[in-house]
């Protein structure tokens, strides 16, 4: 980050702004935002006027809500001083009063919390939490660059306390406790409930940017990772031998048989199956989210798919998705997607939330960022650009480094492929790229596609660029003669013709020597019967 807080942009301010731009998040204004951005990125937030600068905390704090309401609040302002009150940031005073009622008074209160959680308090609803987002990332806009490091004095004992509180609660499931805003469980270790005592007790605290605070979430999970799975096998094996059959036919099964079939093994009726499998649904996930760790991990996984990853990609993120849950005969992923994870894995894919769905998602994306040819390039999709496989797995056409979402007819692969080069192609280059289709049918979508244009004997671009049209070689030598007094020496007007197209000589001297031009004594004009006549006199 720049030295001084009049060098701080906003980008630098908020690095996630470069994200927005790379289009690594999707989303119905996504690429609106992304435009907007790339305008102003590089701007200082003091170098406009007041109005100009809440108009953009504006614009990023509904980013942050549509975008990135998962985040922790400290990663979204991640230079905003721990200390920073939030009864002096301007948010409304519903908003403030009830983040007080919450215990929540200063910004590293906020660091480890979510724009979703804030949602989930008492009288609390989207525009109370927007209010306090947009007042967060207003205060850091305008808050002096903190340096992230903490005084000598305390920075190792503070540090160890920080890590102690993590672990604790990580080996107990609470992923999503507040560490500060809290008091410690009575029945915690003293050793615990002293290191909370010692992080209470500090004051003059200076601006540490809650980032430092954020940053420690990351690592609780490294260290000490909750072990749901081994929460899910116990949980699945204390199951009842009626469910738990349920749970094996149906609900964990690789191809779950209909409730007829299920019906039939059990000795049930097709109702009571139904039945037993909402419930022991229901008791599961109950049981794996008592403490809230089933929504905070599918909230994980969910995040790393976005809308696809390749299976192995995600099992390096989410080693624990791999492990084997005896109880069900099928791996923990599986358990989880079939609990309401809101994502499913198939072949080599895991997709969010359904394979269809995402698939649908996928080609709405492209055709959203296409240009009017239906072209994009893979480095504006994201994310999914890497993974050519999965966009043909959803019926896009790759080409070139280009995906192509307009190919119903040789008029739009044609269109698309002038889009894609940038540049005019021959009707041989064009047909190259087509199977199945003659030159001749190409030539002629080529001629009958108002979207191309000719320019040039055998080359055709698109009409929207401009170029010159090419009507062919009779028409260039009767405008040649038009620009110079009706006639030419036939070895200049080869020049001429022969340098504004591909024609050969031989071909234009032929077509000089033919009606309706004439060619005596090496000049070339306008045969006597193809002259206008002239204009009557005046009467």
């Amino acid at each position: 980050m720049p030295a001084g807080p009049e060098a701080a942009r906003w980008i630098d301010l908020f690095p996630w702004i470069d994200d927005i731009c790379q289009g690594q998040f999707t989303g119905p204004r996504a690429a609106e935002w992304a435009t907007q951005l790339v305008r102003w990125q590089a701007e200082r937030p003091t170098d406009g006027s007041g109005p100009a600068r809440l108009e953009r905390v504006a614009v990023l704090s509904d980013i942050a809500m549509e975008l990135m309401p998962d985040w922790p609040l400290g990663r979204l302002v991640p230079g905003l001083p721990g200390t920073a009150s939030l009864d002096h940031m301007g948010m409304t005073v519903r908003a403030r009063n009830a983040l007080f009622r919450a215990r929540y008074k200063t910004a590293a209160d906020l660091a480890l919390v979510t724009a979703r959680q804030l949602m989930d308090l008492t009288t609390v609803g989207r525009d109370t939490v927007a209010s306090a987002v947009r007042a967060l990332i207003g205060a850091a806009a305008l808050a002096p660059p903190g340096t992230g490091v903490l005084p000598p004095a305390w920075e190792a004992d503070a540090l160890s306390d920080l890590r102690a509180l993590f672990a604790w609660y990580a080996r107990r499931g609470l992923l999503d406790r507040r560490l500060l805003a809290d008091p410690v469980p009575e029945d915690s270790p003293p050793g615990i409930r002293a290191a909370w005592q010692r992080l209470m007790s500090l004051t003059a605290v200076p601006a540490v940017p809650v980032a430092v605070i954020a940053s420690q979430a990351d690592s609780r999970a490294a260290d000490d990772e909750p072990d749901l799975a081994e929460r899910a096998e116990q949980a699945i094996a204390a199951l009842s031998p009626r469910r738990a059959q349920v749970a094996t036919l149906s609900l964990f099964a690789d191809g779950p048989p209909t409730h007829d079939e299920t019906a039939a093994v059990l000795g049930l009726t097709r109702g009571r199956i139904g039945q037993l499998l909402v419930s022991t649904r229901s008791d599961l996930v109950a049981d794996l989210d008592r403490d809230g760790l089933f929504t905070t991990v599918t909230g994980q996984v969910r995040k790393r798919i976005g809308i696809a990853v390749p299976r192995i990609e995600l099992l390096e993120s989410f080693p624990l998705l791999a492990r084997e849950i005896p109880a069900a005969g099928q791996p923990f992923s599986r358990v989880l997607s079939r609990l309401g994870g809101g994502f499913e894995e198939c072949g080599g894919w895991f997709t969010c939330p359904a394979l269809e769905e995402a698939r649908a998602a996928t080609r709405a994306m492209a055709a959203e960022r296409a240009d009017a040819h239906g072209v994009i390039r893979l480095s504006d999709l994201g994310p999914l650009g890497r993974l050519p496989e999965w966009l043909a797995d959803c019926g896009l056409v790759i080409h070139g480094g280009c995906v192509f979402t307009k190919t119903g007819s040789a008029g739009d692969w044609a269109a698309a492929l002038l889009s894609a080069c940038g540049t005019p192609l021959t009707d041989r280059e064009i047909h190259a790229t087509l199977r199945g289709l003659s030159l001749r049918s190409v030539q002629n979508a080529l001629g009958q596609d108002p979207r191309v244009c000719r320019s040039d004997m055998n080359t055709y671009a698109l009409a929207e660029w401009g170029m010159p049209a090419y009507d062919g070689i009779k028409a260039l030598i009767r405008d040649e003669l038009a620009r110079n007094g009706g006639q030419l020496p036939l070895d200049d007007l080869v020049k001429r013709i022969t340098g504004r197209c591909k024609a050969s000589p031989r071909s234009v001297a032929i077509y000089a020597r033919r009606p309706p031009f004439q060619a005596r004594g090496g000049i070339v004009s306008l045969a006597p019967e193809s002259q206008p006549s002239p204009a009557a006199p005046p009467t």
